[in-house]
């Protein structure tokens, strides 16, 4: 008995090392941010700063950008997880499988994952830029004439998803790709035995198998996909207009460039809150309808 109160006191102690690092990086940060959301402070005139209480808040509720900043924003991560989703389970299905001309260029498709997201912005950025970038080449060499997909409000969230889906396909895929090899062989064999289908194994056996590592990977993609400032700051510039400003980016201009530091944080919690319920409806959906 004294030996197991010996243990767990040793284990709290140990404990505390990671819970300091945890407060200091999350928790405290987390705390100050929303203190600052209650006040005054704006950079143009710090000396002046009051307590304001909810009044940043109140000014959320007249905004007339954001309603339209909330909904770029679930459009992005709608679209971007939908199609790094469906591209990663693709591509980790391929590899599985062994095919050839897939599993030879297999680490080339983690190559896009270990970039840094501004880099994989100004490679977009270049490679869409309708005098110098190579899709103005390729179209060239068709005959085709060049375009300007970032000059236009639906061409700049298309290269934008495009963009994203691209950088973080690998990573779905290295999850389910992981998830897959792990599995046991007996229910395929069973099911090969019994004349079932691809497809019919696919759908009932692989698929269901595959439910725990498609949740993991919805549920970081989701909440990453609601930063996506990076690709925005370097391809578009929230623009044209304002058809590309996601919270994270509509929160940028308010604290660095309106200098609005209080008001920047309001819209900061209000994405914090906004991805909590988008992952507490995640998990509900896919764990209490069971």
């Amino acid at each position: 008995m004294a030996l197991r109160k010996e243990e767990k006191r040793a284990n709290a102690l140990f404990s505390v090392p990671m819970i300091i690092v945890i407060g200091a990086l999350t928790i405290i940060p987390l705390t100050y941010m929303v203190y600052i959301s209650t006040t005054s402070w704006n950079l143009a005139r710090p000396w002046g700063t009051t307590f304001v209480g909810w009044d940043n808040y109140s000014y959320l509720l007249k905004d007339p950008d954001l309603i339209q900043v909330i909904l770029v924003t679930l459009y992005f991560v709608i679209f971007c997880v939908a199609g790094q989703m469906a591209l990663g389970l693709g591509i980790a299905i391929l590899l599985h499988a062994n095919v050839k001309t897939i599993s030879k260029t297999r680490s080339l498709f983690i190559f896009p994952m270990v970039l840094a997201p501004i880099i994989v912005g100004l490679v977009w950025k270049i490679f869409l830029n309708p005098q110098l970038g190579g899709l103005a080449a390729w179209l060239n060499l068709l005959g085709l004439p060049t375009v300007s997909l970032l000059g236009s409000a639906r061409g700049a969230v298309t290269a934008i998803i495009i963009a994203s889906i691209w950088e973080w396909f690998p990573f779905v895929m290295l999850i389910l790709l992981g998830a897959l090899e792990s599995f046991p062989e007996e229910p395929f064999e069973a099911a090969h035995v019994d004349g079932a289908s691809s497809t019919q194994i696919f759908w009932h056996i692989t698929l269901p198998l595959l439910k725990p590592a498609l949740l993991l990977a919805l549920s970081f993609r989701v909440i990453e996909s609601m930063k996506i400032f990076p690709l925005i700051f370097m391809m578009t510039g929230g623009g044209p207009g304002k058809s590309t400003s996601s919270i994270d980016y509509y929160a940028y201009l308010n604290g660095f460039v309106y200098l609005d530091i209080g008001y920047s944080s309001a819209l900061m919690v209000i994405m914090l809150i906004l991805t909590s319920v988008l992952c507490f409806s995640l998990f509900r959906s896919l764990f209490v309808s069971r």
